[in-house]
């Protein structure tokens, strides 16, 4: 028999109370919606059903604006903000996203539903606040961008005026849908240039950190989803994000990857006072920067700051390939002001033949390193594979449902942070030189990759031709 003293009792009573109020509010957290997230999710659903139902009875896709002309929807619909939440329409995929117009507090969570011939699915994302000490000041789609451009494929032509963004998540995922469930290349009954170049796996796993990515696919009925959430979980702790949808049948595929990579400096660089006047082909924009404003000798922050930075080849103020160092020795940060060549793969394999077959160059007195902040959150969606069947064996029933990808990304005098997720839902249906004070300004079109020192190919890249996703001055 135990016995227990009322003191004990009371902190038996104390801690059983705290650890359930612990795990109810984490449970919450995860589980629930507040007021706002809820309705936003509804607004959501309410317009890719109408969507859906439009195409459905017109057989072509259909404007906001038609939707609500045909009564298909309310006018309160054609609203962009409600209830804290900002809506985001793509009539071709009949989706739609909802984000937090303050997240964290006007809700913590995105949506994103799709309509999939039978009904609605929706995928929920919790907010990770995973960046360097700010929130992204630009936080958009890309059918609302003019001058950017995001890419699966790193293949991708690169064009005068043109930003030019690739992350590999959305490669992962279609890898994990081909080797995983498919076991072949994928096919469809319309030849899509972009398929043809997925499938040749240009970047795989083998490119990134098992510790720095989550890649899974698999269907409903064998539990994907509690299995995609418990490896986000167990690899990524606090910085883990939330995957939630709501399946039909069983046999429902869903594809998932995930990646993030936390690249800080040793040692915080010049936040600079005078911005960067960036010129692109059509404009000249100021916008803000981070760098070294003007090097001395003498100066003992400026000694620190200079064992960040490779000058792995300068051949000109318009023609150099540098080199950050963060905390992890094993990324490279890599910064190129060149003339770009047709596409993008190649433009960052001339840059990794400048980075493999040249000596690092010496920073000297009065040289300077301006690079321009950037901060963004930007969503892609697929749609040229939406409503696409499947033609391999076995699969001839299956359609993509939904294509989406993410794409996180803070440069400034911190660090670099990259977050990034897509998700495929398949369904029944860069020498020495005589010394003069250099200036290297990233004023003018240029390249930036990350890519892990032994990878073939960089995780993330992007040609940057005008300062539509910088940090405006």
């Amino acid at each position: 028999m135990i016995v227990c003293s009322n003191r004990q009792l009371l902190v038996i009573l104390f801690l059983v109370g705290f650890v359930g109020g612990v795990l109810g509010i984490w449970y919450w957290e995860n589980h629930y919606l507040t007021f706002n997230e809820a309705a936003a999710k509804a607004h959501c659903e309410a317009i890719c059903i109408a969507a859906g139902k439009y195409y459905d009875k017109f057989d072509t896709h259909a404007k906001l604006e038609q939707l609500i002309d045909v009564g298909f929807l309310d006018k309160s619909f054609a609203e962009k903000e409600v209830g804290g939440y900002r809506f985001e329409f793509q009539d071709k995929g009949c989706s739609c996203t909802a984000r937090p117009v303050v997240p964290g507090e006007t809700g913590s969570k995105i949506f994103s539903s799709w309509y999939l011939g039978y009904g609605v699915e929706t995928i929920v994302e919790k907010i990770v606040y995973v960046d360097n000490g700010e929130d992204a000041l630009l936080k958009t789609s890309t059918e609302q961008l003019k001058k950017s451009k995001v890419t699966s494929h790193m293949e991708e032509g690169i064009k005068t005026g043109e930003n030019l963004l690739y992350c590999s998540t959305f490669q992962l995922a279609w890898n994990e849908l081909k080797d995983t469930i498919v076991k072949e290349d994928i096919r469809f009954v319309d030849e899509l240039q972009i398929v043809e170049f997925l499938n040749k796996n240009l970047s795989t796993k083998e490119d990134i950190s098992e510790d720095a990515y989550v890649a899974m696919a698999g269907m409903n009925r064998d539990g994907i989803l509690s299995k995609i959430n418990r490896a986000l979980k167990s690899k990524f702790k606090d910085h883990a994000p939330t995957v939630n949808t709501t399946f039909n049948y069983p046999e429902d595929i869903l594809v998932y990857s995930f990646l993030f990579k936390n690249l800080k400096f040793e040692n915080d660089f010049e936040s600079l006072k005078n911005p960067v006047e960036f010129e692109s082909s059509d404009s000249s924009v100021k916008v803000k920067a981070f760098g070294i404003e003007k090097y001395h000798k003498l100066n003992l922050n400026h000694l620190k700051l200079i064992r960040q930075l490779d000058i792995v080849d300068y051949i000109s103020e318009n023609d150099f390939v540098i080199g950050l160092k963060s905390k992890v020795p094993n990324d490279e940060i890599i910064l190129a002001k060149i003339a770009p060549q047709k596409t993008l793969l190649e433009t960052i394999d001339s840059v990794m033949e400048r980075v493999k077959n040249n000596k690092p160059g010496i920073f000297h007195e009065d040289d300077t390193l301006k690079i321009p902040k950037m901060n963004f959150d930007i969503m892609h969606a697929y749609n040229q594979l939406y409503g696409k069947y499947l033609q391999n064996e076995g699969f001839e029933k299956y359609f993509i449902g939904g294509a989406v990808q993410n794409i996180r990304f803070s440069m400034n005098e911190k660090g670099v942070v990259l977050k990034s997720s897509s998700s495929l839902l398949v369904t029944l249906g860069r020498g020495a030189f005589e010394h003069v004070p250099i200036n290297m300004i990233f004023d003018k079109p240029f390249l930036i990759y990350l890519k892990e020192k032994d990878a073939k190919f960089p995780y993330f890249a992007m040609w940057v031709d005008n300062a539509e996703l910088m940090v405006k001055e």
